[in-house]
């Protein structure tokens, strides 16, 4: 992994956040609070009252900006919005010439080139209150040594991939500490059971030492049940895992149905 202590050279770069929801707001809060100059920073939204009253909250009201305008400004522009937008983001100017960042989880790098004809960097990234923590972590494919010194600067952990393939993997990994709460709570230990899926998946033991940080200790087993229904999505990774685990699946059994969620999300946007 890459940690990055000193600023990275943005001294010229305004920077962009294309949904200002949850994941964008982190984002936005892990730039300012490293020392980013707020005056360089600009976020838009859907126009979600909810979400307009979070930003300003956040003191960030004065920095919002509609897409194109974003897409004209910013050199460096990140993408934070539901993958179903994918086709409404083909409409906007990007710059042939920025650097473009994904956080839409499961939306492959070819596809997003066929929908916004530009070469987009792809980052996958634990949750948002991770980012803000200063424990979070981070995948980007490919290797993108601006990027990721830019995320070390915000305080994640960063990884490199190779492929789209490692970041299905990734993708699991993020969802390991509600997978270890669901697996303690069938009385196995995911300790243990981490070793075996380690072996095929090497990266993941990386990931098990992040997860046992940031995992939360709850005080009762209705704690833990509420943490992990706020990490599960419908339809979503980390909802396979968990629907796995209760099955009485394996650990490794049930982080290769997360694997294989990912891969299923991905080719729906084929």
């Amino acid at each position: 992994m890459n940690r990055n202590a000193d600023p990275p050279g943005f001294s010229r770069d305004t920077i962009g956040i294309i949904g200002a929801g949850h994941l964008g707001l982190g984002l936005a809060g892990a730039l300012l609070d490293h020392g980013f100059p707020q005056a360089d920073l600009l976020v838009s939204h859907a126009g979600s009252p909810g979400t307009r009253a979070n930003i300003r909250d956040a003191g960030l009201e004065n920095n919002l900006a509609e897409n194109p305008e974003i897409c004209r400004w910013a050199s460096v522009i990140f993408i934070a919005v539901r993958p179903q937008s994918v086709a409404a983001l083909a409409k906007l100017p990007f710059p042939d010439n920025g650097l473009v960042v994904s956080c839409m989880a499961g939306i492959s790098r070819e596809s997003l080139g066929k929908h916004l004809g530009i070469e987009v960097i792809r980052m996958m990234q634990s949750g948002p209150d991770t980012i803000r923590q200063n424990r979070g972590i981070a995948a980007i494919c490919p290797d993108h040594p601006k990027l990721s010194g830019l995320l070390s600067f915000m305080g994640l952990d960063v990884h490199a991939m190779p492929d789209e393939e490692s970041m299905h993997v990734f993708t699991a990994g993020v969802c390991l500490p509600a997978a270890i709460l669901a697996y303690r709570a069938t009385g196995r230990d995911p300790d243990e059971a981490i070793s075996g899926i380690g072996r095929e998946f090497p990266l993941l033991l990386d990931m098990h030492r992040w997860a046992g940080e940031v995992t939360p200790a709850c005080d009762s087993r209705a704690e833990e049940e509420a943490y992990i229904a706020r990490m599960c999505t419908p339809g979503g990774v980390t909802s396979a895992i968990v629907t796995s685990i209760r099955a009485g699946t394996s650990f490794s059994a049930a982080i290769h149905a997360g694997i294989l969620r990912s891969r299923e999300i991905s080719g729906s946007y084929g």
